[in-house]
C-alpha cells in the first residue's frame, strides 16, 4: 500500500482535520496528514481517514483522532494540528496536545493552527458588520447597509420552502413554470467557506422564481419575507 509506507517513513507531520454534515445529515470527519517524503523529497497530502461519527463534542472527537493516529503510528510525530473556526474543534485540539507527545523539532507539545481561509473570511465578515458593503454607497444612490441584518433577512427568505413541506412543494412548482432545475435553496454555514457567496449567486439566478414565490404563492404571514428592490440590489452589489 502506498500510503503506509510513506507515514512510517516520515519524521513528522502536520495535521489538518475538518467536520461537516453530508447530504444524508450524517455527521463526517476528516483527517488529512501533510509531509515531506524523506525518500523523494516531494510534498504528500495523504488522507488518514474519513470518519463517520455519532458524536462531535470536543473530546468525542479527540478520542477518534487519537485512534486514527495510533493506528499509522502518528501520535509522536504531529507536530500542528490545523483546523477550522468550530468551537468543538478547538477543543478537539486542546485535548490533544495535551495527551499527545511530539519528538520532531523537540517541541514539548504539538502546535495549534486555525486555517487560513476561514481566518480571511472571518475578517471579511467583521469588516462588513462594521461598515456595512464598504465605505462608500451602493450603486443607485443607496445608503449603506447593515450587512449582517440583510443576510439574516435573506436566510429567512429561503427558510420556507425547505423546513416545510407545502414550502418545498410550492417552490418546486414554481421553478418548474419559471422553466428552472428544480434546487432547493443554499443557506450559508459560518464555518464553511464560499456558501455565503453560493447563496447569493443561486437567488440572482432564480430571482424571478422567489420573486413569484414570495409575492403571490405563500401564505399571508410569509409574504413580509419578500425580497424588495433594495435587496435585489444589495445581493447583486456583493456578487459583482
Amino acid at each position: 500500500m502506498y500510503v503506509e509506507p510513506v507515514l512510517k517513513r516520515c519524521a513528522s507531520v502536520a495535521l489538518s482535520f475538518n467536520l461537516w454534515m453530508s447530504r444524508k445529515c450524517e455527521d463526517v470527519f476528516a483527517l488529512i496528514a501533510h509531509l515531506v517524503d524523506p525518500a523523494t523529497w516531494e510534498v504528500r497530502h495523504l488522507c488518514l481517514g474519513i470518519i463517520k461519527t455519532d458524536h462531535t463534542d470536543g473530546s468525542s472527537l479527540a478520542r477518534q483522532v487519537t485512534a486514527c493516529l495510533q493506528k499509522h503510528e502518528l501520535q509522536d510525530k504531529v507536530v500542528v494540528y490545523v483546523k477550522d473556526q468550530g468551537s468543538n474543534l478547538t477543543t478537539c485540539t486542546k485535548s490533544l496536545c495535551s495527551s499527545l507527545t511530539t519528538h520532531p523539532m523537540g517541541l514539548q507539545k504539538p502546535l495549534e493552527g486555525s486555517c487560513f481561509a476561514h481566518l480571511l473570511s472571518k475578517s471579511l465578515l467583521r469588516v462588513l458588520a462594521k461598515t456595512g458593503h464598504g465605505e462608500n454607497q451602493l450603486d443607485h444612490g443607496l445608503p449603506k447597509i447593515k450587512w449582517f441584518e440583510r443576510v439574516t433577512k435573506l436566510s429567512k427568505c429561503i427558510t420556507w420552502t425547505k423546513k416545510s413541506g407545502k414550502g418545498k412543494r410550492i417552490w418546486e412548482e414554481v421553478q418548474q413554470e419559471k422553466s428552472l432545475e428544480p434546487h432547493l435553496l443554499i443557506t450559508p454555514v459560518k464555518t464553511r467557506m464560499g456558501s455565503l457567496l453560493a447563496m447569493l449567486k443561486q437567488m440572482l439566478e432564480k430571482q424571478e422564481a422567489l420573486d413569484e414565490l414570495y409575492h403571490n404563492c405563500v401564505e399571508k404571514k410569509y409574504k413580509t419575507q419578500a425580497l424588495q428592490n433594495t435587496d435585489w440590489l444589495v445581493i447583486k452589489s456583493v456578487v459583482d
